[in-house]
């Protein structure tokens, strides 16, 4: 008998893959078609489907997401690298809940149990993104004041194919002030071409800020399911007081009548991602645990 085979994901998988998890609530933005496919060529995301479960797998981490849906028992879960032919050395099984850990005592004859806080996301009620009620977000509030005052014409408009490369200039410019050295700053450019390039295939969406008819800030989201929209870039001109949090308002704005949720994604352990994301006060922070396969045990 054949083993099963991963494949590379592609915009060719997007309805499969959609059909998968779009209509689930609760998971991580690595559950969604759009980051499976963007971070695809940077991760070497791969999947497969196996007896009715669907596996996602980053090759560069080599680390397997917890099936959505059906979760198999932990034994099956173990014996992942040899069904699929892959090191099993450092292989892990990310964003495991609470409920799986607690109702499969077993866990513990094939995996070590860590914490990772890095790779918790960050979710805000979209109208609380709007609103910026209370003493925590006047800071936001009043900027945004100030940024309207410096800028009475700015525009926000819908990013289109046209403003491609004025986006692509502006995040150039943000990562020139990063001496961060994580995958996900370094090659975060090279994710953004894949989204531009298959921009409405994949679904996404966009806003853009412009102030004396220059590109200052931009996002670009995407839809994970019935009440939540991904914010996958968000990007704006630090020289320019306010373009941070204007961007931030303006895509919440425009959500707040299409969604009950705005997923900020991960901080990826970065200290200035982390108090960015905290500072707008998330409604939860969602996240598993990782498995760690214990060699020894399988």
């Amino acid at each position: 008998m054949n083993k099963p085979l991963l494949k590379l994901v592609s915009i060719e998988d997007k309805e499969k893959i959609v059909q998968t998890i779009s209509f689930r609530s609760g998971l991580s933005c690595e559950y969604s078609f759009s980051n499976l496919l963007i971070w695809g060529k940077i991760y070497i995301n791969k999947w497969a489907e196996v007896d009715g479960v669907v596996y996602f797998y980053s090759e560069h981490d080599n680390t397997l997401l917890m099936p959505p849906g059906q979760k198999p028992p932990p034994a099956t879960l173990a014996r992942f690298p040899k069904l699929f032919s892959v090191n099993p050395e450092n292989f892990s099984v990310a964003h495991a809940d609470d409920e799986y850990i607690a109702s499969n005592p077993e866990l513990a004859d094939f995996f070590s149990v860590e914490e990772d806080e890095g790779f918790r996301d960050y979710i805000y009620r979209t109208e609380k993104l709007v609103s910026l009620e209370g003493s925590k977000l006047a800071k936001k509030k009043n900027l945004i004041s100030q940024f309207s005052g410096n800028h009475p014409s700015y525009r926000c408009e819908k990013i289109s194919p046209e403003i491609f490369n004025d986006c692509f200039s502006l995040a150039k410019k943000w990562r020139e002030t990063k001496t961060c050295e994580h995958i996900g700053i370094i090659h975060e450019t090279s994710a953004m071409g894949e989204a531009f390039k298959n921009f409405g295939q994949i679904g996404l969406d966009g806003l853009a800020i412009f102030a004396e008819n220059k590109i200052c800030a931009f996002s670009v989201f995407y839809r994970q399911n019935a009440e939540t929209f991904i914010v996958h870039f968000e990007k704006s001109d630090r020289e320019i007081k306010g373009a941070a949090q204007i961007i931030n308002w303006e895509t919440a704005k425009f959500l707040r009548n299409k969604c009950l949720f705005i997923n900020r994604e991960q901080d990826i352990g970065i200290p200035g991602l982390r108090w960015a994301k905290s500072s707008y006060q998330p409604e939860m922070m969602l996240g598993g645990k990782t498995l760690k396969l214990i060699l020894y045990k399988t």
